[in-house]
């Protein structure tokens, strides 16, 4: 994902074998907006993924279950206070995601404060000075939604890179279709595996 669900999903992104034997098609996305305006990508997108909130929260909780989940991550980690940046006495995400859009791919870094909003809502704040972005907020929340539990992500990104004109707005939401689509594959793979190891 071209920025953060590019990290996150995100966080993120993010964020994010199936149930059955069919694949995961793009109508798990059940809506998907991006915009870019005077250098600022705004992207909001629900996903339906097909097992409960309340294993859907424990997987995506972890940060390190990121690079499992989303095909463009590198690596993700929990940063603890005084753990290479001095993050006060908060925890800090590190991720590292490499999103292809076309011919263009970039390698990003990106570390961000986690700030639990309310029960199912978590915010992302990046700290600009350890990113490859100017600023980044992410919002990130779950809902049941019968047996199913209802994904959303809203991002507001300023990336601190040059991005091709060509790269524009309907090319970014493909891409993001594609890959949370794929991500929500893997998160129900592996909280399948995860039920039928218990």
């Amino acid at each position: 994902m071209p920025s953060r669900v590019l990290s996150t999903i995100v966080v993120a992104s993010a964020l994010l074998g199936v149930l059955t034997a069919a694949p995961v098609v793009a109508e798990q996305v059940t809506s998907a907006s991006v915009v870019r305006s005077d250098g600022t990508f705004s992207i909001d997108f629900s996903v339906r993924i097909d097992a409960p909130v309340a294993d859907v929260s424990r997987l995506i909780g972890d940060i390190r279950n990121l690079a499992l989940l989303s095909p463009s991550t590198q690596s993700s980690e929990t940063l603890q206070p005084g753990e290479g940046i001095n993050t006060g006495d908060r925890a800090w995400v590190h991720v590292v995601i490499r999103p292809c859009v076309l011919i263009f791919c970039k390698k990003l870094t990106k570390v961000s404060r986690v700030m639990p909003v309310s029960a199912g809502v978590t915010r992302y704040e990046a700290i600009a000075a350890h990113s490859n972005f100017e600023s980044a907020t992410e919002v990130l929340t779950l809902k049941a939604s019968g047996s199913a539990t209802e994904l959303t992500y809203e991002a507001r990104l300023v990336p601190a890179f040059f991005v091709p004109p060509v790269i524009g707005s309907w090319l970014v939401r493909r891409v993001i279709i594609a890959e949370i689509s794929e991500a929500a594959r893997r998160a129900e793979q592996q909280i399948k595996s995860r039920q039928d190891d218990v």
